[in-house]
């Protein structure tokens, strides 16, 4: 007969060393996971650590556009990958993004001098301030 080896994480030596019981969770009616975790901490007595938790699930309202976008399939890097952001390729701009928004010009000359004068009132309401 051959022999096997079998490779232990380097953080189960510890654990069994102590003979700790492993990681418990366990959902309440009320939708609250308890997660129950035992370690050693400085001094070698054991701790026992409870987490509570619970998860909400929210949703929220996108236009159809958003919508559409949502289920179009992932490209380049990402394809084939689960939807979702990507770490280290995606990411959510926290960065404020000013649009400035060009219109054509009227022949008359019309809008431009409403432009002027909302750009004035604008200035002095900041100088106000």
């Amino acid at each position: 007969a051959g022999l096997e080896m079998t490779l232990k994480d380097w953080a189960d030596d510890e654990e069994d060393e102590y003979g700790l019981p492993p990681r418990e969770e366990t959902v309440g009616e009320d939708g609250v996971k308890r997660i129950v975790e035992w370690s050693v901490n400085e001094q070698h007595f054991a701790v026992k650590t409870t987490k509570m938790v619970k998860v909400e699930k929210k949703s929220r309202v996108v236009s159809t556009g958003v919508a559409d976008r949502m289920k179009w399939e992932k490209f380049g890097d990402c394809a084939g990958k689960p939807s979702g952001l990507e770490r280290g390729i995606s990411t959510a701009s926290v960065e404020e993004i000013l649009v400035e928004w060009i219109t054509p010009k009227d022949e008359d000359g019309e809008g431009q001098e409403q432009d002027d004068e909302a750009r004035k009132e604008l200035d002095i309401r900041k100088m106000l301030a």
